[in-house]
């Protein structure tokens, strides 16, 4: 019973690959190019130039998040690393 359900919803999600788009901003960028042959005007050229710009910030709005917590679990990880080098201090002792 499992098996038949995990294999409805795999099959489910892909057929919603198929449908998937671009934005409406990135779909618009990419300028129609026919077949190819025919050389680009300055506004086609300037189309994909801003689309390529559009896919970089996109990478970098989805990698800032990864790089942030990657390094704050790198400060982490060293600090309680450096912790367990330290020889182990006296305890405490009561005022007199």
């Amino acid at each position: 019973m499992k098996a038949l359900l995990s294999a409805l919803i795999l099959a489910g999600l892909l057929a919603l690959i198929g449908p998937a788009k671009a934005c409406p901003m990135c779909k618009e960028a990419v300028p129609a190019s026919g077949d190819g042959t025919s050389t680009l005007t300055s506004e086609e050229q300037h189309s994909i130039q801003q689309a390529r710009a559009w896919n970089n910030s996109i990478y970098l709005f989805v990698g800032m998040p990864y790089l942030l917590v990657g390094s704050v679990g790198f400060l982490v990880y060293r600090s309680i690393k450096k912790a367990r080098q330290l020889p182990p201090s006296a305890p405490p002792t009561e005022p007199a």
